[in-house]
């Protein structure tokens, strides 16, 4: 019982750490963007990949140019295996994955 209590406690915090450290880097990166390119950042998306040992991480974040058209801009990170959840790990196992609605749930939350 008390093993099952600390199983789920690390895995809790894992997951809580995995979400801050994602977060973290996606406000860095639209920050970084909107000083760059002078510009508001209307939206991202957040893509996760198994990459041999490690998985990447990739957000696209869409803007507007000063003629008014679209742009994208892709920021990418490299994250070990240990930092990524089970359940994203199981979903980034066979290809890219998006988990921009895990993220959004989780700023809601």
């Amino acid at each position: 019982m008390i093993l099952a209590a600390l199983l789920i406690g690390a895995a809790i915090w894992g997951l809580a750490h995995f979400w801050k450290d994602i977060i973290g880097f996606m406000q860095r990166a639209i920050e970084k963007i909107k000083v760059l390119y002078n510009t508001i950042v209307y939206g991202s998306k957040v893509f996760i990949k198994k990459m041999g040992e490690v998985y990447r991480e990739t957000c696209k974040h869409y803007s507007k140019n000063r003629m008014g058209q679209w742009q994208e801009t892709i920021t990418t990170k490299e994250i070990s295996e240990n930092e990524v959840p089970k359940e994203i790990r199981e979903r980034a196992y066979y290809g890219e994955t998006e988990i921009t609605e895990e993220i959004e749930a989780e700023l809601t939350a």
